[in-house]
């Protein structure tokens, strides 16, 4: 029950223009929440990847009240096409294709049998491939010592633990090998090197489990000491 009031009060704080006492068309509420792999500190949304489940979640609030759907009939459709159909069936999961580019993936929710119209909600989830982000030691892209650590952070593959990815690196176009920490890789500079040498790092990231789920990154780091 306290669940219930606590959504009610943040669906109104978002739209405050709902009236608890007159009598208004009801309101149609979708929310969504997709399993793909971010690091442990990340606070965004996660963003859904290739073959990532997406919960979607339909509530209607009609004079401030949540209505009970158990006896409605609720139609679902992904981009246009009808996925599934159920009485009270006010979630569904969905799974984004193995394949895919940046997108949008459209789901529309109709309640046909509630009230004299049907009621419709749609909502834009966006989709997008695997990412990956290098990260030094050094807060800019210029170090100072003879030696630096550059971290790869992947984010939205279709994985559940950072050990189901394979991590490979290059060094000014030269593979090395990171087996101790495949996330991490330390790169050493000649103490007489130039100041403003620069190094090229590049890191690809695959899911082995997952045809088409790779992110590659590269970056440039100079050397100011």
């Amino acid at each position: 029950m306290m669940r219930r009031h606590a959504l009610v009060l943040f669906i109104l704080f978002l739209f405050p223009t709902i009236s608890l006492g007159a009598t208004n068309d009801p309101f149609l509420y979708l929310t969504w929440k997709a399993r793909s792999y971010t690091p442990d500190d990340y606070l965004g949304k996660i963003i859904p990847g290739a073959n990532s489940p997406i919960l979607v979640s339909l509530e209607a609030l009609e004079n401030g009240k949540i209505v009970d759907l158990k006896n409605s009939t609720i139609k679902w459709y992904v981009d246009s096409e009808l996925y599934s159909t159920g009485i009270g069936q006010k979630s569904f999961t969905i799974r984004t294709p193995k394949k895919l580019t940046s997108g949008i993936m459209k789901v529309r929710a109709e309640i046909t049998n509630r009230w004299s119209s049907i009621k419709i909600k749609t909502i834009d989830i966006p989709i997008s491939p695997p990412v990956v982000i290098l990260k030094s030691n050094y807060l800019s892209q210029s170090f100072g010592d003879n030696k630096i650590s550059v971290r790869a952070y992947p984010y939205f593959f279709g994985v559940s633990s950072l050990s189901d990815l394979v991590f490979s690196w290059k060094v000014n176009g030269l593979t090395v090998n990171s087996a101790e920490n495949p996330q991490i890789v330390d790169v050493s500079f000649n103490k007489d090197a130039d100041p403003g040498s620069a190094i090229t790092v590049e890191s690809s990231i695959t899911n082995p489990n997952g045809s088409s789920e790779s992110a590659y990154k590269s970056s440039v780091f100079k050397y100011i000491p």
